[in-house]
C-alpha cells in the first residue's frame, strides 16, 4: 500500500532502504567542502571538524554492521538453497552467528563444468547452480563439503607440472654400531614453519608448498589452475580453474590464509625435529619407545635398534643389529627391552642399548616365534607382556610376567649377566588362552584383558580365562555395530570408573561397564581411516587423520599432516 502512495513515485521500498546511509556519506563531503570556505575566525572552524569526526565514526560503524548483516543474509540464503546428497550430510551451522562466508565465486573444472564455490571459515563447498522451482538458484553439491583442515596444500602431484616431491625422512642413515650422528635442535611452530622460498610465510610440513598452480603461456584458454588435495575417505586431487590471474591469486590467498588460521587456532603442540636428515629408504623407521629419566629414544628400523645419546639427544646410532623391528617396548622395572623382529619376540637387557656394552650382552633371548604383535601393560596389579599369534581363523594369546632378579643389577659384569640370562628367563608364563577369531589388538583393564578381534571387543577374565563379548547383544542402540561386517575394533579407553570409549576403524562411541550404550547418541564417524590411537592426558591421537564428523564436534582437534606419517609409540 505504501508503494502506491504518490510520494513513493511508484518506486519499490528497496530503493528507499539505503538512502539514510548514502545521505550520511554526502554529509561528509558537504561538510568538508563547507570547511574549505569557512573563515578562520568563524566558530564553524571548530564545530565542523567535530561534526566530521562523528560522521566518520558513524560511517565506520555502519560499514561494519553492513558487512556483518550482508554476511548473515548471504549465509541465510545459502542455507535455504543448498542441496546436499543424503550421504553427504554435514552440520555446517550456516546460521551460527560466528559463521563467516569469506568468498563466493565461479570456478571451472578441467571439463569446463562451472562450479559455484563457497569458501566459509570452516568448509569449502563445491556446488552446481541450478534453477529451482521458484525461479531462484539452487546450489547442488558437486563434492561433499570439505573441512578446511582436510585440505592439504601441497604440490600438484601431476608429473606434467615438473614439480619436485619433498623428502619425508626423519633421521640420517648410520652404519654399524658407531655411525655418525645426525643433528637437529629446532622447535617448530606449526603456525609459522616455512620452506624458505620467495620469502613467503608458509604452512607446516605437509602443507608446506601451499596451493600449487601452473600458469603456462596457454593457460588462459582454460583459465588459471590450482590444485587442492582433499584428505580422508572421500579424498582426491581437485583441480579448479579461475578466469583471471587476479581471481586466481585471490582464491589462493584466501584459502591459504584461512587454513593457516584454523591450524594456528587448533594448535595444541609444538613440534620438535629430532633429526634433520633420515635413514636411507631401505632402512625405514617402524617403531619407537621412550626410556630413562632423560626420555631417551630407542627406534626400531629395518636393520636394527637405534638409540640417541643421553648427552646428545639428536645423535642416533645403531645399538643392536636386527632385521625388521616392527615393535619395541622398554620395561624399566625389570631392566628389559622387548622387540619383535620378523615374527620373533626377543628380549634384551636394558644395558644392551648402551654403545659401550660388549657384543655378548647384546645377544637376544628368544621368547616366542610366529608372533603377530605383542603388548605391554598392567593388569591385576602386575606388569604383563601379551604375545599374540594370530591367523584369519583363530588367535593364541600368551600372557607373561617379567621376572625381576635381585642378583641382576646394573653393576653386574656383562659376562655374568649373560650367564644369568641363560639360566633365568626374563619372562614367566602367567596365563595362556585361545580365541576363535583373528585378534587385532589387546588392551589392559584393571582386572581383565580386552581383546579386539573380528567378533568385536572380547573381555577375558585372567582368573577363570572365560571370554565374553564386551557389548550387550540385547542393546538395540548397538545394533549398528552388529550390522556391520567388516568393522575393525582398534582400541578402548577408560574414561572414568563406569564409562569406556570404544574406537573402531569407522567410528567411536561410549559404553558403560555393563556393555550398554552410554551418553545418549554421542557418536563419532571418522573422516579418514585410523590405524592407531593414543592418549595424552585428555587428548586423543589418531594415525591417518581420522577427523570427526557427524553428530559431534571436537573443538580442540589438532591436525598434523605429512607424507607417510605414522604413530611410532
Amino acid at each position: 500500500a505504501q508503494e502506491r502512495h504518490p510520494d513513493s513515485r511508484k518506486l519499490p521500498i528497496q530503493s528507499f532502504l539505503g538512502r539514510p546511509t548514502t545521505r550520511l556519506g554526502r554529509y561528509k563531503l558537504l561538510l568538508e567542502a563547507v570547511l574549505k570556505f569557512t573563515a578562520e575566525d568563524n566558530q564553524d572552524q571548530a564545530d565542523i571538524p567535530a561534526a566530521l569526526k562523528k560522521v566518520k565514526s558513524l560511517l565506520s560503524q555502519i560499514n561494519v554492521e553492513t558487512g556483518i548483516n550482508d554476511n548473515r543474509l548471504r549465509l541465510s540464503q545459502l542455507n535455504d538453497r543448498l542441496v546436499l546428497k543424503n550421504d553427504e550430510y554435514r552440520d555446517l551451522k550456516l546460521l551460527d552467528p560466528e559463521r563467516v562466508m569469506i568468498r563466493e565465486g565461479v570456478l571451472k573444472r578441467a571439463d569446463t563444468v562451472e562450479l559455484t564455490v563457497f569458501l566459509l571459515d570452516n568448509y569449502l563447498l563445491l556446488t552446481k547452480a541450478k534453477k529451482g522451482k521458484d525461479g531462484q538458484p539452487e546450489y547442488r553439491s558437486h563434492k561433499p563439503p570439505i573441512p578446511l583442515e582436510m585440505i592439504l596444500l601441497m604440490e600438484d602431484p601431476s608429473p606434467r607440472l615438473g614439480l619436485r616431491r619433498n623428502s619425508s625422512m626423519l633421521f640420517k642413515p648410520t652404519f654399524g654400531n658407531g655411525g655418525t650422528a645426525a643433528n637437529g635442535d629446532a622447535d617448530v611452530d606449526l603456525s609459522s614453519v616455512g620452506d624458505g622460498r620467495d620469502g613467503e610465510k608458509s604452512l607446516p610440513a605437509g602443507h608446506s608448498r601451499s596451493l600449487s598452480a601452473e600458469i603456462s603461456s596457454g593457460g588462459a584458454k582454460q583459465g588459471y589452475p590450482f590444485s587442492l588435495t582433499r584428505l580422508g575417505k572421500s579424498g582426491g586431487v581437485i583441480t579448479l580453474y579461475a578466469k583471471t590471474l587476479a581471481e586466481w591469486r585471490q582464491w589462493k590467498e584466501k584459502i591459504e590464509k584461512q587454513v593457516a588460521l584454523l591450524l594456528k587456532r587448533t594448535k595444541i603442540f609444538s613440534m620438535k625435529i629430532v633429526c634433520q636428515q633420515g635413514f636411507a629408504p631401505v632402512n625405514r623407521v617402524l617403531c619407537a619407545a621412550v626410556f630413562g629419566v632423560a626420555n631417551r629414544l630407542v627406534v626400531g628400523t629395518d636393520d636394527g635398534l637405534y638409540v640417541n645419546g643421553a648427552d646428545e639427544p639428536q645423535s642416533f646410532r645403531r645399538a643392536i643389529e636386527l632385521e625388521r623391528v616392527s615393535q619395541v617396548e622398554v620395561v624399566e622395572e625389570s631392566s628389559s627391552v622387548f622387540a619383535l623382529s620378523r615374527g620373533e619376540l626377543l628380549s634384551f637387557d636394558l644395558d644392551a642399548l648402551e654403545f659401550h656394552e660388549s657384543t655378548a650382552s647384546k645377544r637376544p633371548q628368544r621368547i616366542s616365534s610366529h608372533v603377530t604383535f605383542f603388548r605391554v601393560g598392567e593388569c591385576l596389579g602386575r606388569k604383563l607382556v601379551c604375545a599374540v599369534k594370530s591367523t584369519s581363523l583363530s588367535s593364541t594369546v600368551k600372557v607373561m610376567e617379567p621376572v625381576v632378579d635381585s642378583r641382576y643389577k646394573k653393576s653386574t659384569p656383562g659376562f655374568a649377566k649373560l650367564l644369568m640370562r641363560g639360566t633365568n628367563d626374563n619372562l614367566k608364563v602367567f596365563k595362556e588362552f585361545y580365541i576363535p577369531s583373528e585378534a587385532t589388538s589387546v588392551d589392559f583393564l584393571r582386572k581383565k584383558l580386552c581383546v579386539g578381534c573380528t567378533k568385536g571387543f572380547e573381555i577375558v577374565d585372567l582368573d577363570s580365562l572365560k571370554t565374553q563379548g564386551f557389548l550387550d547383544p540385547e542393546d538395540e542402540n548397538l545394533k549398528f555395530v552388529a550390522d556391520r561386517v567388516n568393522v575393525v575394533p582398534i582400541t578402548i579407553f577408560r574414561i572414568d570408573d563406569s564409562h569406556f570409549l570404544l574406537c573402531y576403524d569407522l567410528f567411536a562411541f561410549y559404553v558403560d561397564k555393563t556393555g550398554h550404550r552410554a551418553k545418549g547418541n554421542w557418536f563419532i564417524v571418522w573422516e579418514g581411516k585410523p590405524e592407531a590411537f593414543g592418549t595424552f592426558r585428555r587428548l586423543r591421537f589418531f594415525d591417518r587423520f581420522p577427523l570427526p564428523r557427524g553428530s559431534v564436534v571436537l573443538r580442540n582437534t589438532c591436525l598434523v599432516c605429512a607424507k607417510k606419517i605414522a604413530v611410532l609409540h
